[in-house]
C-alpha cells in the first residue's frame, strides 16, 4: 500500500471518529468508497472531500418508538432538574447595561454616532434583561414520569419551540442582539466590537442547523406516530 493510499485511509478513518451521530453512516459510505478508487490520488482527493461531513452537525436518527420514548424522557428529565439557567444571564445584562449607562463618555461630551450606538446597546440589553426575567418566573410544566404519551407530546412541542422562526421568543432575541451588536460598532467600530459582529453571525449561523436539525427530527417523530397510529 502506498503512502498516499495511507493518508487517504487514515483521513477517511478521522473522519468517521469524529463524525456527528446523525452523519455516522454518511461518513462511513464516504469511507467505504476509497477502497473502490483505484487511482491513489483520487482516493485521497475523495478523502479530503469528505472532511466536509465534519462541518455539519446532526443528531442521532430516532428510528423506532422505545428510541423515542427514551429521547423523551431524557428531555423531560432534564427539565425537571433545570436550575434556572437565565438567572445568571440575565442578572450580567442588567450590570452591562448599568455600566453603559454610567460610562462617563455617554454621559458626558461625547459624539452623536456614540450616543445613538450606545442608547441601542442599552435598549437591546434591557430588553434581554426584562425578558429573561420574565421567562424564570414562568414554570415549566413537564409531565409525570408514568405519562408516557404526555411526555412525548411535550418533547414534541418544545422541539417545535425551538425552531419555530415565528415565535416572540426568537424575534426579541434576534432583534435584541442586533440591536446590541449594530450600537456596539457605532459606538466603537473597533476590532473587538467587529469580531463580535463576525461571532453573531456565527451563531445566526448555528441556529439554523440546530432548526435544520429539530425540523428532520420532527418528520422523524412524525413518521413514527404516524406508523403507530
Amino acid at each position: 500500500m502506498t503512502l498516499v493510499r495511507r493518508v487517504a485511509i487514515g483521513i477517511s478513518m478521522f473522519v468517521v471518529s469524529n463524525a456527528s451521530p446523525g452523519s455516522k453512516e454518511w461518513a462511513e459510505g464516504l469511507a467505504r468508497e476509497v477502497d473502490f478508487i483505484e487511482d491513489d490520488w483520487s482516493a485521497l482527493a475523495w478523502a479530503i472531500g469528505s472532511v466536509r461531513v465534519l462541518f455539519g452537525y446532526r443528531l442521532a436518527p430516532i428510528r423506532s418508538m422505545m428510541e423515542l420514548t427514551a429521547a423523551a424522557e431524557k428531555f423531560a428529565e432534564s427539565k425537571r432538574h433545570d436550575v434556572n439557567d437565565v438567572w445568571f444571564a440575565k442578572n450580567t445584562l442588567w450590570i452591562q447595561a448599568l455600566f453603559l449607562v454610567l460610562d462617563s463618555r455617554y454621559l458626558h461630551a461625547a459624539p452623536g454616532r456614540y450616543r445613538v450606538g450606545n442608547g441601542m446597546a442599552v435598549l437591546g440589553l434591557l430588553v434581554l434583561a426584562i425578558h429573561g426575567f420574565l421567562r424564570s418566573r414562568k414554570k415549566l410544566e413537564v409531565p409525570d414520569r408514568d405519562d408516557l404519551f404526555g411526555i412525548i407530546g411535550f418533547y414534541r412541542a418544545q422541539l417545535k419551540r425551538l425552531c419555530d422562526l415565528s415565535s416572540l421568543d426568537f424575534w426579541i432575541y434576534f432583534v435584541a442582539s442586533l440591536s446590541i451588536i449594530i450600537g456596539w460598532l457605532l459606538a466603537e467600530n473597533g476590532v473587538f466590537e467587529i469580531l463580535l459582529c463576525f461571532v453573531w453571525m456565527g451563531c445566526a449561523g448555528l441556529f439554523l442547523q440546530m432548526r435544520r436539525n429539530l425540523r428532520r427530527r420532527l418528520e422523524q417523530i412524525a413518521a413514527l406516530l404516524g406508523e403507530r397510529q
